[in-house]
């Protein structure tokens, strides 16, 4: 493997870092991929081109079974499909393999003939830790009898002070290194791939469902029509629980105020399951929240108990105010299918039109 398509590989350990929030240090070099063993999980990157097909799911990408070259290794998993640059990162809980990527070391150091101080030297290191290989401050293997990875060109650096010393190695190819003394001998490297660190799967959802999700066209339309409004922008993501598994939803919240009204836009995808309390701002921006989701209770001020869902009044409109004519126009260009209500809640006395097509709902709540 030339250390530019490592040095690429390696780039997604850095995005898979990122997230999975943790540190890597030990990185197994394959055949054209890379591996990355976990307490409860694994991941694996590849070439995109190499890569199963991506399977949609809306909140995230996942796939349904590893490429031939990974589970020749005798594994078979299930799980997130990441995409980074040329790369595609495969990240499986552990409850989703089977089989286990174990790396047989055939002969036993100690039937090994020893020749002189040099090979005494060489074996000294074979499958222990001072045959370890660091390359770009991660271990990516070492020096072993198993000859797995084709990082020769890499195990041979780690030799360097016993060619100084006079030694003669010869790389045959990419996965083997022979000594060029008395008595020839085959070695190369061995993947080092395990982490001691626990995957939060939690988090993987998040951060997936962050990135897939984006709002950035109905952003540009917003930008357009409300010109001369300074607007507050923000996204959020709501947790839920469906069956045994939380997944997550992802709303933008656009607020403005111009000389006859205030509103809040709240758009999302995947947030109608949500069923805790909307209470994640001012009182429009969680009346938009409670007006798209099964939550059951709504703050409309502080220091105020939360108001149950039951007692916020929700009615038709025939005849809409001349205000509400501009607005309706970009609830309906943003989501076509949107209607207006007239919305009561204490001594908020508001309205909204709503709407909602597949995943994707909308609330633009406007208040006088």
């Amino acid at each position: 493997m030339h250390k530019e398509q490592l040095d690429e590989l390696l780039g997604g350990v850095d995005f898979l870092e990122k997230i999975l929030g943790v540190r890597i240090d030990k990185v197994g070099v394959f055949d054209g991929f890379l591996a990355i063993q976990f307490t409860n999980g694994y991941a694996f990157i590849i070439p995109k081109n190499e890569a199963p097909e991506p399977i949609d799911r809306g909140r995230y990408f996942i796939f349904k079974e590893l490429p031939e070259r990974i589970k020749q290794w005798g594994i078979s998993c299930q799980g997130y499909y990441v995409e980074f640059e040329r790369l595609a990162i495969l990240i499986a809980p552990i409850n989703n393999c089977s089989g286990s990527m174990d790396i047989v070391v055939s002969r036993p150091v100690s039937k090994m003939g020893v020749a002189d101080v040099w090979q005494a030297s060489l074996f000294s290191m074979l499958d222990k830790k001072e045959g370890l290989i660091e390359y770009k401050g991660r271990i990516i293997g070492m020096l072993s009898r198993a000859r797995v990875s084709p990082i020769a060109h890499l195990a041979l650096e780690k030799l360097e002070d016993l060619v100084r010393a006079g030694a003669k190695f010869t790389i045959e190819d990419d996965k083997t290194i022979v000594t060029a003394w008395r008595t020839r001998f085959e070695f190369g490297v061995k993947p080092v791939f395990y982490n001691p660190i626990t995957i939060d799967f939690d988090r993987v959802k998040q951060e997936l469902t962050w990135k897939k999700i984006s709002f950035d066209d109905k952003l540009d339309k917003v930008r357009v029509f409300f010109s001369k409004i300074p607007l507050e922008i923000n996204e959020i993501l709501l947790r839920y629980k469906i069956g045994e598994d939380y997944e997550y939803g992802k709303a933008m919240i656009i607020k403005g105020i111009s000389d006859d009204y205030s509103f809040v836009l709240l758009v999302g995808k995947y947030i109608n399951e949500y069923s805790g309390d909307a209470c994640i701002g001012e009182a429009l921006e969680n009346l938009a929240l409670l007006l798209l989701t099964n939550a059951q209770k709504i703050c409309l001020g502080e220091g105020e108990e939360p108001l149950l869902r039951k007692d916020v009044k929700i009615s038709g409109v025939k005849e809409p105010e001349p205000f509400l004519v501009g607005l309706g126009i970009i609830a309906n260009l943003l989501l076509p299918g949107c209607k207006l209500y007239r919305i009561k809640a204490k001594k908020i006395n508001a309205f909204a039109f709503i709407g909602e097509r597949n995943d994707e709902s909308l609330a633009l709540v406007v208040s006088k």
